[in-house]
């Protein structure tokens, strides 16, 4: 099954469904997982750290290095025969596509990766040895680093914007079916390392978004089930709250979460799934129906589009009484890109579904525009956690990136366009013939 499938069922199923690159890459700080790690290796050769994980940190000073404007595209390949991930960078200029290089034993794994602030830094979870690490990269494919390992499954890694603290999930599975998290905070100038929060309700965990200012950012409580056979939670969104001083541990948790929404007030004109997304001091939501027939579930209207401020006010700005409105990505302040379907799930060959539109429409309800469609037999999710508006806008926004699984033919793309208007354009493509599986968008950087 595609990397892509695997993607989007469990939230199906369960019916519960987020600034131009600098020219510089930013000097700062970063704590790697032992003092003997050797990070000043030749261009293309990057050394492993070392495991297993060490008892502290220490500080390293990555180099400056120079970036250009042309808008690319990271994404992650799985080989289909043993399973080897990779990291692959499309530049929409030059039309060309690199892999970075990596060690051969080092085994990527989790659900997401991600880029740093400035663009310049891959992030990204490892699994040697027993052990979890998170590794950063240079997009150059030097100073490949572990800034930190542990026992237990790391996930959900996201970086301040001024990229001197770390947020993660450190998830524990017994093997039983009982999965705990902890939301994590990593100082990248000190190594230090503490517990932010632990959801009090067993089976929840607090997911980190998108950051407000580099001390506060967005999280979602989320529900954790253990995945039959792996280490792997799923991960269904639900509730917004606000983290409102990182400088705060889990002893202060009671006063330091704010909630935002609260499933009652995404579903309010909705019985079903829903998305979101939050840039700055607003909040969008996108809420759909889930109607249950004999064999399937159709995810269809009524749906809407509702904008949320952090005064508790809000403003439905959009409703599609007949279709779903499955995500929902912020491109500016002002401007909002959404797609619409209606789904049939589970899939089934003799109910086609219909098309993917892909639209954009300001914050006030305003221009309503549609700048894509896709025949039926196609089926799309944009980033299901996404953190920043670069997983999916690109750096100077302009452009967005976004999968489609083409069930009527059994070919899976990537494909970017313009927020505009325009043909969207395919930059990599899986079929039963493939070597490489599609494993997952990062998001758009500069080079």
């Amino acid at each position: 099954m595609s990397r892509f499938l695997l993607r989007i069922q469990p939230m199906i199923i369960l019916l519960i469904a987020l600034c131009v690159g600098s020219a510089y890459g930013f000097l700062f700080t970063m704590p790697v997982a032992a003092a003997t790690f050797n990070h000043t290796s030749a261009y293309g050769t990057p050394q492993p750290p070392p495991l297993p994980c060490p008892a502290v940190a220490k500080p390293v000073m990555p180099v400056m290095h120079t970036t250009g404007k042309q808008q690319t595209i990271v994404y992650r390949t799985a080989n289909n025969v043993d399973g080897t991930q990779a990291f692959r960078i499309y530049n929409t200029v030059t039309k060309r596509t690199t892999t970075l290089p990596l060690p051969a034993k080092l085994a990527i794994s989790g659900a997401e990766a991600r880029l740093s602030p400035d663009g310049q830094w891959l992030l990204f979870q490892s699994n040697q040895d027993g052990h979890t690490s998170i590794q950063i990269l240079r997009l150059d494919g030097k100073d490949l680093q572990a800034i930190y390992c542990s026992n237990d499954q790391i996930d959900n890694v996201s970086l301040s914007p001024d990229q001197t603290a770390l947020v993660f999930n450190l998830i524990h599975n017994n093997q039983t079916g009982r999965v705990t998290t902890k939301l994590m905070l990593l100082n990248m100038r000190t190594g230090l390392v503490q517990t932010e929060a632990v959801n009090p309700t067993p089976g929840y965990s607090y997911v980190p978004r998108e950051w407000l200012n580099n001390h506060s950012l967005y999280i979602t409580e989320t529900a954790i089930d253990a995945v039959p056979g792996t280490a792997f939670p799923i991960q269904y969104p639900t509730p917004l709250y606000i983290l409102k001083d990182i400088k705060k541990d889990v002893k202060a948790q009671a006063n330091n979460l704010q909630q935002l929404l609260s499933m009652a007030q995404i579903q309010t004109k909705t019985s079903g799934c829903f998305d979101i997304d939050t840039l700055g001091h607003l909040t969008i939501t996108s809420a759909y129906s889930i109607n249950n027939y004999a064999q399937y579930a159709k995810m269809e209207g009524p749906s809407t589009l509702t904008l949320h401020m952090l005064n508790g006010k809000e403003k439905t700005i959009y409703t599609d009484n007949t279709r779903a409105i499955l995500n929902v990505r912020f491109v500016t302040p002002t401007t909002l890109l959404f797609t619409t379907q209606n789904m049939i799930w589970p899939l089934v060959q003799s109910i086609a579904v219909d098309q993917i539109k892909v639209f954009t429409i300001n914050i006030d309800g305003t221009h309503l525009h549609q700048i894509a469609a896709f025949a039926p037999g196609s089926a799309t999710f944009l980033l299901s956690a996404a953190t920043n508006s670069w997983d999916t806008i690109s750096r100077d926004g302009s452009q967005y990136a976004i999968p489609v699984n083409r069930f009527s033919n059994g070919i899976e793309q990537y494909m970017y366009g313009s927020v505009k208007t325009g043909t969207l354009k395919a930059f990599a493509t899986w079929n039963i013939n493939s070597s490489d599986s599609l494993y997952g968008l990062v998001g758009w950087t500069t080079i």
